[in-house]
């Protein structure tokens, strides 16, 4: 069984840490290749499993939970997205290629994903595919891409590749927030009432 943190810096510590694994686990999805909207669940269930637990383990004020879990989804979200990026340009090959093949995933709540095949100049296919929210080539369309020497993780555009360093911004400035937060929460004083059970066990806090 847990038990729930008592001091300040044992409840911010708790509150961050499970948002960092959180966007830890959103690194890792570009290299579990995961199709269609599968990554993108996996991270809103990695987001709403540390904000849950979180709550579980630490009595806290409310609005600073809400203000928590948002700038927790800016850190998760673009830490995704950024590492994938990150990847490519530390060691991926800029590569002139055909699109040779286009296939459509569409998702249960209406979003479309293309994915397209690729292969060089000489022909030979290109690991992985390219994915893209909009139709923006067409077979026999040249495309300038990253590749990953090792394979780990899709190509992207070069512009996609190029967008790391702003995307390593904005999880960075989600991080100290997140973080300014936790500290807050971790030293937040409530009414001193036991919290309300809510739907499935977890706790309405009056706080």
């Amino acid at each position: 069984m847990l038990h729930r943190p008592r001091t300040a810096v044992t409840k911010a510590a708790v509150i961050l840490g499970l948002y960092v694994v959180a966007g830890l686990g959103a690194a890792a999805m570009p290299f579990a290749r995961l199709p269609g909207e599968l990554p993108a669940i996996a991270v809103v269930v990695l987001l709403v499993a540390a904000f849950v637990v979180g709550q579980q383990l630490v009595w806290y004020n409310g609005w600073i939970q809400i203000g928590g879990v948002l700038a927790a989804a800016v850190f998760v979200i673009c830490t995704g997205l950024a590492a994938h990026s990150s990847v490519l340009s530390w060691h991926g090959d800029r590569i002139e290629a055909v699109v040779t093949g286009v296939s459509v995933t569409r998702g249960s709540h209406g979003s479309t994903t293309y994915h397209y095949v690729l292969v060089d100049d000489q022909q030979r296919p290109i690991p992985g595919h390219l994915s893209e929210d909009d139709p923006e080539f067409d077979r026999g369309e040249r495309v300038t891409v990253v590749v990953d020497r090792h394979n780990w993780v899709d190509p992207e555009t070069s512009g996609e590749v190029g967008a790391a360093r702003p995307l390593w911004i904005a999880a960075l400035t989600g991080l100290a927030l997140t973080t300014i937060l936790s500290v807050l929460g971790g030293r937040s004083q409530g009414s001193g009432r036991a919290p309300r059970s809510g739907p499935g066990g977890v706790w309405i806090f009056d706080r």
